[in-house]
């Protein structure tokens, strides 16, 4: 992908979450953004990653009922476990 081209993508993804999406897709085919680290940023609820790997976007905290300690505890240890956290 020519330097113009992500040049302006750059330009546009400070404004517009698909056009983000699109520099980070454009980043991991380059090989400057780990496939790993943009799932990473997926996980934790960043939204041009989610949309550059086809996620579902975040429901809002607001909506869901909170949840208890051992349910957090349980998830976080999920997650890390997901990426070869221990």
């Amino acid at each position: 992908m020519p330097d113009l081209m992500i040049r302006d993508l750059e330009r546009q993804a400070e404004v517009d979450p698909s056009s983000a999406a699109r520099l980070l897709t454009a980043r991991v085919r380059l090989g400057e953004l780990d496939e790993q680290d943009l799932a990473l940023a997926a996980h934790v609820a960043h939204e041009p990653a989610r949309l550059a790997l086809g996620w579902s976007p975040v429901v809002s905290a607001w909506t869901l009922p909170s949840p208890t300690d051992e349910e957090l505890a349980g998830a976080v240890e999920y997650q890390l476990h997901s990426f070869g956290c221990r």
